[in-house]
């Protein structure tokens, strides 16, 4: 596959959703580091997130953000 492509995001969004799932169905809270998942090039030694879910809480509790109307 080539870096960047459909079935790449697709691999991404899905390995995220199960990292989301175990964390939530299988591991306790004090052991849950991340609901992200990271991709690591060896190439380039970098390591970037593949996923960015910034509004999941660990916890599984929905995050709500108000909008302050001006």
């Amino acid at each position: 596959m080539s870096a960047g492509s459909h079935s790449d995001y697709a691999d991404e969004q899905h390995a995220g959703v199960m990292v989301n799932e175990i964390n939530l169905s299988q591991a306790p809270l004090d052991e849950r580091l991340s609901n992200q998942v990271y991709h690591y090039d060896k190439n380039l030694r970098k390591l970037t997130l593949a996923t960015n879910t910034p509004h999941k809480r660990l916890d599984g509790a929905k995050t709500h953000h108000s909008v302050q109307k001006l």
